[in-house]
C-alpha cells in the first residue's frame, strides 16, 4: 500500500535539504566573480538624483568586474538619460543578504538617507532558500519601511524587485528549486501586499526571461552584465510611471 505525505511536510524536508545545499554553497567562493572597485559614482548632470541600492549578492555586482557594469551603475545611467538630470549612486551590501538586518543597516546609516531620491532593496534569495518563513519576512520587510520612512525625504521613492524565479538555479539541486521557487513567489505575494498601501512605493516585477542568465556559470560576466542593464530598465520604467502620476496628480491640483 502506498503511503502519502502531506504536501506542506514533503515542501518542508525539501526545502531544509535545498537550505543545506545553500549553506554549502555559500561556503565554496571558487569562481564567484565580485566588483573590486569602489562602489559608488556619478552621472555628470544637472540636479542629479541620489541613488541607493541596499543588497544581497546581486545589488553588489555579482557576476561582474566592476561595479560600472553592476545594477546600480546602470539604473543611474538609464535614469540619467530618461530624466536629462544627473545622478550619484551607491551600493550598500545587506548584513548576511538577510532582510531582517535591514532595519539595523538603515538606522546606521540615516544621516546618509536625509538626501536620497530613490532607494532599491533587492533581497529576497538568501531568505528564500535560508527557509525565511512569509510571516517573518512580512515583519521584516515592514519594519524595513518604517525605517526608511523615518530618515528618508517625505518624496523620496523605494523600490523592491520582486524575488527572481529560482526554478533555475544552479547553486541547488534541480529536484530542490520547485519548493524554492514556491516560497519565492509567496515571499513576493507578502511583499506586493506590505507595499500595496505605501505611498512612492513599487513592487518591480523581474523581466521574463531573465532567469536564464540570472543563473549562468559564475565566469559569464557579458551575461551578467546584460542581465542588470535589462533588469535597471525595469526599474526605470516604474519610477518613469511614479513620476507621471505624480504630475498627473499636479495638473489636476
Amino acid at each position: 500500500m502506498s503511503r502519502s505525505y502531506p504536501t506542506s511536510l514533503v515542501r518542508s524536508v525539501v526545502r531544509a535539504i535545498s537550505y543545506a545545499g545553500y549553506q554549502l554553497r555559500r561556503r565554496d567562493h571558487s569562481g564567484d566573480i565580485y566588483p573590486s572597485d569602489d562602489p559608488a559614482g556619478y552621472v555628470a548632470g544637472r540636479c542629479p538624483d541620489r541613488i541607493i541600492v541596499i543588497g544581497e549578492a546581486t545589488a553588489m555586482g555579482y557576476g561582474v568586474l566592476t561595479h560600472e557594469l553592476g545594477l546600480a551603475a546602470q539604473f543611474a545611467r538609464q535614469l540619467s538619460a530618461r530624466s536629462e538630470r544627473g545622478a550619484e549612486w551607491w551600493t550598500i551590501p545587506l548584513p548576511e543578504n538577510l532582510i531582517g538586518h535591514a532595519p539595523q543597516l538603515i538606522h546606521a546609516m540615516r544621516s546618509r538617507l536625509a538626501h536620497v531620491d530613490i532607494v532599491i532593496i533587492v533581497a529576497g534569495i538568501a531568505d528564500t532558500l535560508s527557509l525565511t518563513t512569509t510571516t517573518a519576512w512580512r515583519r521584516q520587510l515592514t519594519a524595513t519601511m518604517d525605517a526608511l520612512r523615518l530618515y528618508l525625504p517625505m518624496d523620496a521613492l523605494i523600490l523592491i524587485p520582486r524575488i527572481p524565479p529560482l526554478s533555475k538555479a544552479g547553486a541547488i539541486p534541480p529536484v530542490m528549486r520547485w519548493a524554492s521557487s514556491y516560497q519565492a513567489e509567496r515571499l513576493n505575494e507578502a511583499s506586493a501586499a506590505v507595499l500595496r498601501a505605501r505611498p512612492r512605493c513599487g513592487h518591480v516585477d523581474f523581466p521574463a526571461g531573465l532567469d536564464n542568465q540570472m543563473w549562468q556559470v559564475e565566469t559569464c560576466p557579458a551575461a551578467y552584465r546584460d542581465l542588470y542593464s535589462t533588469w535597471a530598465a525595469a526599474l526605470v520604467d516604474v519610477v518613469a510611471e511614479h513620476t507621471e502620476a505624480s504630475a498627473s496628480v499636479g495638473r489636476r491640483a
